[in-house]
């Protein structure tokens, strides 16, 4: 499955030219020159012994093929929106090998993330030392992979990879580009840093009035056809599982979520075929 993936998004690349394993040496040389800059900053021990080991390197190449895969989706859909002048449903918008497509390469970042942390059991000590080994791993990840895609693409390569590791209801990133966003939309939504009672009581105020007008973003057109990806809800954001591992070890819960998604890809083909 992972050859047919690979000559499936072979075209898909964004810089032909980009060395993996060049990037690998560059970003781990600048984590280090940083770390020696600022002692405080954290690079696990275990982290750099195992950086360029082959478990490692193939988790990054197939994070790579599956941003490769994804952005051809978003970057398809959106030159055809643009050639239809925004009037293209997105209902069909897809071709009936981007579920396919998607999910293949999902489940080869997820079997290679398998041997990593099978790779690391023997390393394990306590929760505080792997939550840094995971959280430096994809900060390494995602600055491996930026030389490869515009500033625009790595932003949702990192909200992606947040999502597949921690779930869509507690993507650490996606929230914190959101607030940035909010920020610049309004900048007195900043912490406010007077002491003042009055001031305080404004900032509240202004807070409380700027919280109804929601930054209205266009939802990815992909995003439902993102392995794992749910709508959020209070029930769904206490049951979320990893969609990592669910891939992994789905629970009776993923196995409904994955035959309904392959369910509704059925579906959206054949009304694509009768559009034809």
């Amino acid at each position: 499955m992972m050859v047919e993936t690979k000559k499936m998004i072979e075209s898909t690349v964004s810089k032909p030219d980009f060395d993996l394993r060049a990037s690998i040496e560059d970003v781990i040389q600048e984590m280090i020159k940083a770390k020696d800059e600022n002692p405080e900053l954290i690079i696990p021990d275990k982290f750099l012994e195992c950086y360029n080991s082959k478990e490692m390197l193939g988790f990054i190449a197939c994070t790579y093929n599956y941003s490769a895969a994804l952005f051809s989706i978003e970057n398809r859909i959106e030159q055809q929106k643009s050639e239809s002048k925004g009037k293209l449903s997105k209902k069909f918008s897809y071709t009936r090998n981007d579920g396919f497509l998607l999910e293949s390469a999902a489940q080869e970042v997820a079997q290679s993330y398998g041997k990593l942390i099978l790779n690391q059991w023997n390393f394990r000590q306590n929760y505080q030392s792997e939550q840094n080994f995971f959280e430096t791993l994809i900060y390494f990840v995602v600055r491996v992979l930026k030389p490869a895609y515009s500033k625009n693409e790595i932003r949702i390569l990192e909200e992606e990879l947040n999502r597949l590791f921690r779930s869509t209801a507690f993507n650490i990133s996606k929230r914190k580009h959101q607030q940035e966003d909010r920020f610049k939309r309004f900048p007195k939504l900043n912490v406010c840093k007077s002491k003042d009672q009055e001031t305080i009581i404004r900032h509240i105020e202004y807070r409380n009035k700027v919280t109804r007008e929601r930054l209205k973003k266009e939802k990815s057109s992909s995003c439902d056809m993102r392995p794992g990806y749910v709508k959020l809800s209070p029930y769904r954001a206490l049951t979320a599982r990893s969609p990592l591992i669910a891939l992994l070890f789905p629970a009776p819960c993923d196995r409904v979520r994955i035959f309904e998604e392959k369910r509704k890809r059925r579906r959206l083909s054949m009304d694509l075929e009768v559009m034809k």
